[in-house]
């Protein structure tokens, strides 16, 4: 019987790519399938996969809402995600569009001379977006509205199906309760794809932010989620300590995209087995 599958839900700006290296130091490449947009396999590629193929993987991790799992009919799963402060999140994700050039967005952005003002209200912005996410891909429209009702079928859905959600703003400690739930002794990370742009906006305290209180209002359940999440953070017990080492430099950054693209080639030859 094929191992239960591991499943990272990358929810955007919410220091996903840093858990993607770690994940990338502790499975081997060819048990790990990613969908980091607009570079890895598609989605569309994990369903076309052989039999064979599906037996092989352990880790699902990448840009891709709740509901991968359906592409392992009867398999076992369990699914894991980090979440940001909502305010945070939205300048962090405003800044990646306006001046980030690996943004799909970037060309447009920078032609309009995008406002944050102008974002908040474009189809780019995405109410609740991380409670959108970690319902599914249907909620990803806009057009579909995020309400009560869907608010009280989420947390029931993260209680059954979530084994772990960690804070980005306590990435630390967050990282050790995710190693103390994997029984993983030591975890190194190194910071990865920070955002470019003005610097203010992430400095100074989130309700200081001339935008603080529009930003909240879209995304009230985002912040109730958020709080939520943050107590059963804090009421997590660790059982056995785990080793946490942030690692600065560049040697454990070759060391990382040196796995990632590993594994792209990996996944490649895969096709041919």
């Amino acid at each position: 019987m094929s191992d239960p599958l591991l499943i990272f839900t990358h929810i955007p700006k919410t220091a996903g790519s840093t858990v993607h290296g770690v994940l990338e130091q502790l499975y081997p490449f060819w048990k790990v399938y990613s969908f980091r947009s607009p570079m890895g396999p598609s989605i569309d590629k994990l369903y076309a996969l052989s039999e064979n193929q599906k037996k092989r993987i352990t880790v699902l991790k990448g840009h891709a809402p709740y509901g991968v799992h359906q592409a392992f009919p009867d398999r076992p799963y369990r699914y894991f995600t980090f979440l940001r402060d909502p305010v945070k999140r939205v300048l962090s994700e405003y800044r990646w569009v306006r001046y980030n050039q690996r943004s799909l967005k970037f060309k447009q952005a920078s032609e309009k001379n995008l406002s944050l003002s102008v974002f908040l209200k474009s189809e780019w912005c995405l109410d609740n977006c991380q409670c959108r996410w970690l319902m599914g891909s249907d909620y990803l429209n806009k057009s579909i509205a995020f309400t009560e009702i869907e608010y009280s079928k989420l947390l029931k859905k993260i209680e059954s199906e979530f084994f772990f959600i960690g804070i980005q703003d306590r990435f630390n400690e967050s990282l050790e309760a995710l190693a103390n739930s994997l029984h993983i002794p030591t975890i190194e990370y190194a910071f990865l794809n920070k955002g470019l742009g003005p610097s203010q906006n992430e400095t100074s305290s989130r309700d200081s932010h001339s935008k603080a209180t529009e930003i909240l209002e879209m995304n009230r359940y985002d912040e109730r989620l958020y709080n939520h999440c943050c107590e059963l953070l804090s009421n997590y017990n660790i059982a056995s300590k785990s080793e946490i080492k942030e690692i600065r430099g560049r040697s454990f950054l070759i060391k990382n995209k040196l796995s990632y693209y590993k594994a792209r080639l990996g996944w490649k030859l895969i096709r041919y087995w």
